[in-house]
C-alpha cells in the first residue's frame, strides 16, 4: 500500500472522529474562550488553504504542482490544516472530557501523523515522550524536598541531596527536549509544538481529574442520600 492510499485513509478516519464527535454533540466547545480557540483554529485552516492559491485539494500526501508552498502558516508551521484540525477538537475535548472522547482525539492525533516525513515525526514524539517523563521526575524528586513537609516528616539530608539532584537532572533533561537532534524545517516551531501538545496535553489531564473528582463528590452525595 503506497504512502498515498495511507494518507487517504487516516484522512477518511479523521473525518470519521469528527462526524462522531458531531452525533455525539461533543465537537463544539462551551464558554467563550474555547469557542475564540476553535474560531482560531477555523481561521488558521482557511489561512493555509488561501495560501495554496489556485490549486485543487489533496486529501493524499501526494505533492501538488507548483513547488513547496513556504508562504502564509507554512512558513510557521509544516502542516498548519491539520494543526488547525487537531487545535479544534483538543478545544472542544477540553469542553467534553470523557474517556470516549479522550480516545477519538487520540486516535484523530496519531492519524494526522501520517503523511509527515516520518523521521522529524518519530523525533517529535520521542522529545514529547521525554518532556513527559522529565515532568513526572520532577514531581517525584520534589515530593521528599517540599511535599513531606505537609505531613510533618522531614526527609534525611542525603535523600534531600539526591533528590535535589534528581531534580536538577530532570530539569536539564527536559529543557533539551526542546531541540531536535535531526535536521529538521525550524527549529523554533519544532519547540513551539512540543511546548504547545505537553501544556495542552497536561490541560486535559487537569480536565479529567477535575471531572473525576466531581463525580466522586456526585457519588459519595448520592450514598449519603441513600443512607439518610
Amino acid at each position: 500500500m503506497t504512502l498515498k492510499w495511507i494518507s487517504l485513509a487516516a484522512t477518511g478516519l479523521l473525518v470519521v472522529v469528527v462526524v462522531g464527535l458531531f452525533l455525539r454533540h461533543e465537537l463544539f466547545a462551551i464558554g467563550p474562550a474555547a469557542i475564540a480557540v476553535q474560531a482560531l483554529a477555523v481561521l488558521l485552516m482557511v489561512w493555509a488553504r488561501l495560501s495554496f492559491g489556485l490549486r485543487s485539494f489533496h486529501a493524499g500526501a501526494n505533492p501538488t504542482a507548483g513547488g513547496l508552498v513556504t508562504k502564509g502558516p507554512y512558513g510557521l508551521v509544516r502542516h498548519p490544516i491539520y494543526a488547525a484540525i487537531l487545535l479544534f477538537l483538543w478545544t472542544g475535548f477540553t469542553s467534553h472530557a470523557s474517556v470516549l472522547t479522550a480516545c477519538a482525539t487520540l486516535v484523530a492525533s496519531l492519524a494526522s501523523l501520517i503523511g509527515v516525513n516520518e523521521q522529524e515525526a518519530f523525533q517529535f514524539q520521542d522529545n514529547v515522550a521525554g518532556a513527559f517523563y522529565g515532568l513526572i521526575y520532577m514531581v517525584l524528586f520534589a515530593i521528599p524536598i517540599v511535599a513531606i513537609k505537609r505531613f510533618g516528616v522531614k526527609a534525611p539530608l542525603w535523600l534531600q541531596l539526591a533528590s535535589a539532584s534528581g531534580f536538577l537532572v530532570s530539569v536539564v533533561y527536559t529543557f533539551f527536549t526542546l531541540f531536535p537532534i535531526i535536521d529538521v524545517r525550524s527549529r523554533l516551531a519544532f519547540a513551539a509544538k512540543i511546548i504547545i501538545v505537553v501544556v495542552l496535553s497536561n490541560l486535559v489531564g487537569a480536565v479529567i481529574f477535575k471531572a473525576g473528582g466531581r463525580r466522586a463528590e456526585g457519588t459519595d452525595e448520592g450514598k449519603s442520600m441513600v443512607t439518610g
